[in-house]
């Protein structure tokens, strides 16, 4: 139990400046929008999510470098960071390639 809260307070110690700049630089004002831009959505939505997942993939590679750290004899530790630290590249990869399409997109239909 004590492990899950340690784990719980570390995310929301490690998420909480990042929702902070993310809502800083949104210019949220607690006033609802005069007009409404897809485009702009869209943009926002794939920004957070790419932050989220970029937040939680790094998780996992600490999660990984300790597993990998006090592996020592044990193969199998070893082998699961190296397996965990695939998933989170391939993670953090997959959510690049994605906001790279969702830039190449709007640069073609010249949605602002």
């Amino acid at each position: 139990m004590k492990k899950i809260t340690t784990f719980f307070i570390l995310t929301i110690l490690i998420l909480s400046p990042l929702v902070a700049s993310a809502i800083a630089e949104s210019g949220i004002t607690g006033e609802a929008p005069k007009t409404l831009n897809i485009g702009t959505t869209i943009s926002n939505v794939t920004n957070w999510l790419l932050g989220l997942l970029i937040a939680i993939a790094l998780l996992f590679v600490v999660y990984a470098a300790f597993l990998y750290l006090l592996g020592g004899a044990d193969s199998g530790n070893i082998d699961k960071a190296k397996s965990i630290l695939i998933s989170a590249a391939v993670a953090i990869a997959i959510g690049l390639g994605a906001k790279a399409l969702e830039t190449i997109v709007r640069s073609l239909t010249s949605v602002t």
